[in-house]
């Protein structure tokens, strides 16, 4: 979140993402309360940049570290490369300076039948491996920013849609990447980057 990104260079935040996700959905269909008020058959979600992506492994995208890397190393038109330059800033909660963890295998989970449908906002999409969102079973709506300043859709939006046909595909006009979010307040904008 906004105030711990030390997760945000490191090679397992792709696969720890959605994985605590699932986690969650586990937590609360077997919860006594919230467990009888959801309908197991009718289970959406919604994710925005990196949320979007997140959303998409969930229901059977998987990632590519090493491929995004290798596309951070090969263009330099895209921001969201940024994100794994530890001089950007990304820091621990004790504010220690951040350096890149040794590589980790942390398995992402397997595509979670219980989503029916998903929608996908400006999702990142440059770390999903070609081919895999082709046998995914939910809906899904995937709706980008003509002007996303952070993740251009030739790299991000365009590579999803060609990924699966069967993906439901829009572009917001006149839209930027944070467009599909409520105004943020003034006082927050400096503090949330």
């Amino acid at each position: 979140n906004y105030q711990d990104r030390s997760l945000s260079a490191d090679p397992r935040f792709f696969n720890e993402r959605p994985n605590q996700l699932v986690a969650m959905l586990d937590a609360l269909l077997a919860d006594a309360k919230w467990g009888g008020a959801i309908n197991s058959r009718k289970i959406g979600a919604i994710g925005h940049s990196i949320g979007g992506y997140t959303v998409a492994a969930m229901v059977g995208a998987r990632p590519d570290v090493k491929g995004l890397y290798k596309h951070c190393a090969t263009v330099k038109d895209d921001p969201s490369c940024a994100y794994k330059d530890p001089s950007i800033g990304v820091s621990s909660p004790a504010a220690s300076s951040y350096a890149l963890a040794k590589e980790v295998s942390v398995q992402i989970a397997p595509p979670d039948r219980r989503l029916r449908s998903v929608a996908l906002l400006a999702p990142m999409g440059s770390v999903v491996v070609p081919n895999t969102m082709n046998d995914i079973k939910a809906s899904v709506l995937m709706i980008g920013a003509q002007h996303d300043e952070v993740l251009p859709a030739k790299y991000h939006f365009d590579h999803l849609k060609s990924e699966s046909p069967t993906i439901q595909t829009s572009i917001a006009t006149a839209a930027g990447h944070y467009s599909f979010l409520a105004p943020i307040n003034q006082s927050f904008k400096a503090q949330l980057g």
